[in-house]
């Protein structure tokens, strides 16, 4: 009982102390800390696929090409805000950075990339929401 009536004392001390009891007015402020124009991307991380290689071999180079080709048309449609690979040697190849309507629509344009098609590279979809990403060139 004096554990619980305890309890009750601090409760009631510490909504008596000034700016920890909530008032209305408090509530509905606008947060200052909340970022502020947030948008919907989604982040498709390229991990290493079941037929993964980095032996340099002719068909690879082939497939790298048409890769590389794949995202520029991408980021040419807006499709993709940006990507680009991952310099360490970690499972993780790359990262592609999608503004597209719905999660779908980002599966299955990532799903026709030829080196996700061939198996070099798996797919790894998360919905975000990072500051407005205005425009990449492509060069």
């Amino acid at each position: 009982m004096k554990r619980y009536l305890r309890s009750g004392l601090l409760v009631l001390a510490a909504l008596a102390i000034p700016g920890v009891q909530g008032s209305a007015q408090q509530e509905n402020a606008p947060l200052k800390d909340i970022p502020k124009n947030l948008h919907p991307y989604f982040v498709a991380l390229l991990v290493k696929g079941d037929r993964y290689t980095a032996e340099q071999t002719p068909e690879l180079i082939n497939l790298m090409r048409q890769h590389l080709a794949y995202i520029r048309s991408q980021t040419e449609k807006k499709a993709y805000v940006f990507a680009g690979p991952f310099s360490d040697e970690g499972m993780v190849a790359g990262m592609i950075v999608l503004r597209t309507g719905t999660r779908n629509e980002a599966e299955a344009i990532l799903n026709q990339d030829p080196a996700v098609r061939a198996g070099q590279f798996k797919v790894e979809l998360h919905s975000a929401m990072f500051p407005q990403i205005d425009s990449t060139a492509v060069y």
